[in-house]
Parts: C-alpha cells; structure tokens; sequence
C-alpha cells in the first residue's frame, strides 16, 4: 500500500504555519506535521494526474492540477517514530528519475546544495536565488539551471508558479548522450558539471514561452499520467526542451563558483557561444584578463577541444540554420555566421560537411 497526500496540502501547511508564527520552515517539516495529524492517506498506487488537456495559456488550471500531485509518505510509513535529523527541504514526489515538481512559498530550505542538476522553470511571479550575501531575481519566463554541489538558497515569492527537474549525473550521462555531444552553452554547463568544475548557474530568458509550455505539459504527463514507455517518451522530451530553449532564449546569463583560482571557464564559454561571431581568443582572454595561449590551453582542458574548433563548430552550426530556414543568399548566410568571405565560408563549410552550401541547401529542398 501507498501513502501520500497532495502537493496543495502540503502548501497550505506551510502558508498556516508563516502566518501563525512569522516564521517559515521546511517543506519536510510540514509533511511529518500532516503525517502526526493522521492527514496521510492509502491506496494500492500513487495517483495519477493527467496533465495532455492543460491549456497552456492557463497557469492557473496548471496550478490546480499541480496541487493534485502526490506526496510520498513511505519515509515515514517505514519509521513510527522519524528523527528529527536533517532531511531535503523539498521532497521528491514520485519515483521516475527528473520528475517536475513545484517549489513551494513560505519555506525556509537555507543554504544547500544538491548532488544532482536542476532545472527551474519560473513561469509566473518572481524568486530569489541567494549565492551567500549576494541575490539573483528569477522573473517570470526564465529557464535557471543549477549545478550539483552548488551553495544556494531558493526563496519563491507567494503567487509564483516554479517547476523544478532533478536530473543525475548518471541520467544525463546515459541518456542525453545528444546532449553532451553538442557544441553550446547548455552542453558545455553538463559537460564541467559532470567534471567537477563548480560550474554554478546558468539563467536562460525565454520568448514564444507557449512552446515552452508544450513541451513542459509532455514532461509532467509522462510523469504523472504513468503511461506505458513514459521513460523513453520523456526522455525524448528533454531532448525536445533543450533544443527548444536554445531556439528560444534571447539571453544568458553564468555564474560560476571560483575555487583555487580555477577560471570562471562557463562564463569564457558563455561568452564565446554568443559572440564567435566578431570575436578572437586574444580578445576574449583580454576581456576575461587572462594571457591568450594559457587560455586556449584551458578551454581545451574544459572541453577538448580548442578555440579554433568551437568557433568553426559553432559557425557551421549556423549557417546550417540559415541554409535550412532562410532564403538568404550564399554572401549574407556567409556573413552572418561570422566569415570574412563567402571563399572562407565555401572552403570551411565543404571541409566539415563535405558538401558545398548550395549541395547542402539543394539536398534539403
């Protein structure tokens, strides 16, 4: 037998008990509060919540059918009497690894870290993460990943709708194998994540949130709905979100802890991501105040692969779009994925995909 109570009971404690006291405290306080008051109940499964109809222009519909999530209480189904030690302040509510849950207002986690990445979906309202005594506003349709062994506080304002996702080092490993294959700022936050670097946050601001949205609701149906094939279903999902956020973010922002004077390397990435356009490795080791050799030599212990490489990865990568979704001539695609030339685009382009860029267009049509 299972037992359980909903997300919104859990909410509504935790709002009872800030108002009452003026004090906030944690999510896995108010559950063992609920489960002393014999709130829990049973059954043979956890329910399921379909999630396919959501109208993802109603947020408030989401936050119905989220308050219906469930909340695990085997924790304390196997301990009568639990001790009060130490426990997550945010309890994971079914058992499929990444499953989106909602980050509840009026609790108090402090400063922690997770073993895991995280990713936070601010759909509506505002949230606060706290990085020791400085602060980061999370406003509405921003995308925060977050890295394992990161120090952070997370405070969600009342009214605000977040979703976090939890994935392992070992579930993006094998499964967003894609992913970690890629050349972009995404990849590259996994990449020194999974390689110790404190790789910290990166914050990702959204447009056409409606697709966003979509893929979202496909995410918690598999999720919640339990169907047949629901782990390869949302894996292949993640896939789709990630994609989707490169497309649609219009701006990004990384923090990354420095440790025993290890280069800010997600930031360096970051910024060669959005300007390999109009920029060289003696530029970006003098904005970053670093001399050009000994950084290159750090981007290719980050990623292994060098400067000269990334840049041409990433305009091939670009100019693949433009080929595939523009009508641009052979000159304005050259020039806007960042050649001196439409000679340099040809030989590079030909070199890589060994195809010229009128082969390549003509293919696709």
């Amino acid at each position: 037998m299972k037992v359980f109570l909903s997300w919104g009971e859990v909410q509504q404690k935790l709002r009872e008990h800030f108002e009452q006291t003026g004090k906030a405290y944690s999510f896995f306080d108010a559950t063992r509060e609920l489960w002393e008051e014999g709130k829990f109940r049973t059954a043979e499964e956890l329910p399921s919540i379909a999630f396919d109809e959501w109208n993802v222009d109603d947020l408030d519909e989401l936050e119905r059918l989220l308050d219906k999530t469930p909340v695990d209480g085997s924790y304390f189904s196997r301990k009568a009497q639990p001790k009060p030690e130490p426990r997550p302040a945010v309890m994971h509510t079914t058992k499929p690894k990444g499953v989106p849950i909602r980050i509840a207002s009026d609790q108090a986690m402090g400063a922690h870290a997770h073993n895991v990445f995280r990713i936070l979906y601010l759909l509506r309202g505002s949230a606060r993460l706290k990085l020791g005594s400085t602060e980061q506003v999370l406003g509405e349709n921003t995308i925060c990943f977050t890295a394992p062994n990161f120090y952070h506080d997370l405070l969600a304002d009342r009214g605000s709708l977040v979703l976090s996702i939890a994935l392992s080092d070992q579930f993006v490993e094998n499964s967003l194998h894609k992913l970690l294959r890629q050349d972009n700022v995404i990849s590259d936050f996994f990449r020194l994540g999974m390689g110790g670097s404190q790789s910290g946050y990166l914050l990702l601001n959204l447009d056409r949130v409606r697709q966003i949205r979509s893929v979202y609701r496909g995410i918690l149906h598999e999720c919640y709905a339990k169907g047949e094939h629901s782990d390869e279903i949302y894996t292949n999902y993640l896939e789709v979100l990630f994609a989707m956020l490169l497309r649609h973010s219009t701006s990004c922002e990384a923090h990354q802890v420095r440790q025993q004077g290890a280069l800010p390397m997600l930031s360096v990435l970051n910024y060669i991501q959005t300007h390999y356009k109009d920029t060289s490795l003696h530029a970006v080791a003098e904005l970053f105040h670093y001399e050009p050799s000994y950084l290159g030599k750090q981007i290719k212990t980050a990623t292994g692969k060098n400067y000269t490489d990334i840049v041409r990865s990433l305009r091939i990568e670009e100019s693949k779009r433009l080929l595939r979704f523009t009508e641009l001539s052979m000159d304005e695609v050259a020039e806007q994925a960042g050649y001196e030339s439409r000679e340099h685009f040809y030989r590079a382009f030909r070199a890589v995909e060994g195809v010229t860029p009128g082969q390549y267009r003509k293919k696709l049509q």
